[in-house]
């Protein structure tokens, strides 16, 4: 297959969306007034006007779904897509009922249309998920891949590629690195430095450059860009996010004066009061519901093994100040007699059965919920470490101790996407960084949605 013949295949495949919204809201047309479920005593109205105005829905759709780059988008369908399409649901939903409201002409059953809207989006979501998987068993047969090229130095580089590498879903096969070091990751090729971008360009087949420079000069960039001037060729500059991003910068003014304040992190003041309000709320809600199951886990973990069902633990939290942690034993009650403070690893064989569970799917961490109530952690937020590692970190790792300017969090930005467990600490406090210096209560809520999205399809325990 060639990528012409591919490209040609995502298209009819997404086209196809139009068919599939118009049957959808036929079908409910038809499950109104013929599935005996519903009243009909007022007759049954003709079903020629439907589908005219069903067709200009499904095509209203359609180009509501394309404005909002829903087709564009790749990978793994994901939570942030899964907003992205439902807003752009909620958009077609309201033209819709808008529709039906102003024409006079003809009444349409509001029912009919409720019903639609629920038909259609449910088949319409489980076809969207059907074609990611369909294009990604093609993209696994190395079919409609796309070859790249990385072009920046350090530590960029390494991350972009090892995001690439680990999302084969993306249909995106990195042929190399032009970099201004020899350095390169593990698996990744040199082409040599980045002035023959060029020649890599034609004699690779290229279609997409990532640019990931770390303090890069945008004047250069665009050199190098207008210097390959390679028709069809893509360029995704990937900025150095963490340096870009000042620490909390904010206009105000100064008695007239113009200034710029730099230090004022987003989670203070009455925003910081909001944020613990709900933490409270949410917490206490959390455990009356959740109180059920948190008794049967309890039950489960003491009739395994012997020792304390509830572990507690010394960590660090807001301002550098020690708390005690709870948490669901997971462990042989003896696991650190011989070791000493140290990390959790992958198939950890200190382990017990139902440990190794409760650890995969973060069910361990619910405990916490009391911290929040307690005023000791965040719902969402740094995670807390013990302070023989943040003793350790502070000296090893630039503005770690920032991250303790915030309560830690039972979740974080750095947990959904991925930096947990061994993965290195300069990364994770870059991500707890951003958090801090972005936080909102939306923020707060998509942190949390993505946790139980990623707990329950994606979990990745140690």
């Amino acid at each position: 297959m060639t990528q012409r013949t591919f490209k040609t295949l995502k298209v009819l495949l997404d086209v196809a969306d139009i068919p599939i919204i118009y049957l959808g809201l036929l079908a409910s047309y038809y499950l109104r007034f013929f599935s005996g479920w519903f009243d009909v005593s007022k007759g049954v109205p003709p079903i020629g006007a439907y589908e005219r105005t069903f067709f200009g829905i499904a095509c209203l759709w359609y180009l509501l779904f394309w404005l909002e780059g829903v087709y564009a988008m790749r990978g793994r369908f994901t939570l942030d897509q899964f907003f992205r399409v439902l807003k752009t649901v909620f958009m077609a939903s309201v033209l819709l009922l808008a529709a039906v409201f102003f024409f006079r002409s003809f009444a349409y059953s509001r029912l009919t249309v409720v019903l639609g809207l629920l038909v259609t989006t449910g088949v319409l979501g489980l076809f969207h998920v059907a074609k990611r998987r369909l294009l990604f068993h093609l993209h696994h047969r190395g079919l409609g891949v796309r070859r790249a090229v990385i072009l920046g130095a350090g530590e960029p580089v390494r991350t972009c590629f090892e995001r690439i590498a680990r999302n084969p879903e993306l249909g995106i096969q990195v042929v190399g690195a032009l970099t201004e070091t020899p350095e390169v990751p593990d698996g990744c090729t040199r082409l040599g430095d980045p002035s023959a971008i060029r020649q890599v360009l034609m004699e690779k087949d290229v279609e997409e450059v990532f640019v990931a420079w770390p303090e890069y000069s945008a004047r250069r960039v665009m050199d190098l860009i207008q210097s390959a001037d390679m028709a069809g060729v893509t360029f995704r500059v990937i900025p150095d996010v963490y340096g870009l991003i000042a620490s909390s910068v904010q206009l105000g003014e100064m008695a007239g004066l113009p200034v710029i304040n730099i230090g004022l992190l987003p989670i203070h003041g009455f925003q910081g009061t909001l944020k613990h309000a709900f933490d409270f709320l949410a917490s206490l809600l959390g455990l009356i519901v959740l109180s059920p199951f948190l008794a049967i886990v309890a039950i489960l973990i003491r009739l395994e093994s012997r020792g304390d069902v509830i572990y507690s633990q010394e960590r660090v939290g807001l301002d550098g100040k020690p708390f005690t942690i709870f948490k669901f034993r997971s462990m042989r009650s003896d696991a650190e007699v011989q070791t000493g403070p140290v990390w959790a690893a992958k198939d950890d064989p200190r382990r017990t059965r139902v440990g190794a569970f409760i650890r995969k799917f973060s069910i361990d961490e619910l405990p916490q919920l009391y911290n929040v109530l307690r005023g000791d952690m965040s719902l969402v937020g740094p995670r807390p470490e013990r302070p023989h590692f943040v003793h350790k970190f502070s000296r090893e790792v630039p503005d770690y101790m920032r991250r303790h300017h915030v309560r830690t969090g039972i979740t974080g930005w750095a947990q959904i996407n991925g930096l947990r467990g061994e993965c290195p600490i300069d990364e994770r406090t870059r991500s707890d960084i951003w958090y801090i210096e972005n936080w909102s209560l939306v923020l707060d809520f998509e942190i949390l949605l993505k946790t139980i999205w990623v707990c329950i399809f994606r979990p990745e325990g140690n």
